[in-house]
């Protein structure tokens, strides 16, 4: 699977001209990328997901808010925050740099995956993505009635569904998370469990 084909799946689906390559068609080599890391950003997909242990820099230039002592530069690959190693952590996204209250911070993150890499992509995240361009392409290619769209709109939804469930289904269920008071009784810091905490979980 490449990048052309992908594309053919999306154009074939609403009935415009197949390509050779994606060249032939600027529009679609300028919503591509775009396309790309929107549908990234839906899930921690197992293929884009990268794991770092961020380093801290020097901040005494920076404006401390919310007790945020705490600089990290993102890696340059970073598109979405998914899981950390504390469950009281506090955070801002900032200039590309995560601002926290905790020191030796632990990422997860979606990782912002190119386009020229394809074969990366799980196959159903591959659906999904080119269900996601027949949605741009159809407003920019087509004279579609609001009903097309709306049936574009509902598949590019299913496909999505279906690459989620079939994407966490690629690896065994995390072990339960023990509790602050557990972990403190271990000998453990309240708030630093030692495992990861989806990003979602963190209030």
């Amino acid at each position: 699977m490449d990048k052309t084909t992908i594309c053919n799946l999306s154009l074939g689906r609403i009935g415009a001209n197949l390509i050779s390559d994606i060249s032939e068609d600027k529009y679609l080599g300028i919503i591509y990328q775009q396309c790309l890391e929107e549908v990234l950003c839906e899930n921690a997909w197992g293929f884009a997901e990268k794991r770092a242990e961020l380093a801290e820099i020097d901040n005494t230039t920076l404006i401390h808010v919310d007790c945020l002592s705490h600089v990290y530069p993102l890696p340059a690959d970073f598109l979405k925050l998914t899981f950390v190693n504390c469950r009281d952590l506090k955070y801002k996204i900032e200039g590309g740099n995560i601002l926290t209250n905790r020191a030796n911070l632990r990422i997860k993150y979606t990782s912002r995956v190119l386009g020229s890499e394809p074969s990366l992509y799980f196959p159903m995240f591959t659906s999904a993505l080119s269900a996601k361009l027949s949605l741009e392409l159809i407003y920019n290619k087509t004279n579609a009635t609001p009903n097309q769209i709306k049936i574009a709109n509902d598949f590019y939804n299913t496909q999505l569904i279906k690459a989620i469930a079939g994407d966490s289904s690629q690896g065994s269920f995390e072990e339960p998370r023990q509790d602050a008071w557990e972990a403190a009784r271990l000998g453990g810091l309240p708030g630093d469990l030692g495992d990861w905490i989806p990003i979602a979980e963190i209030v």
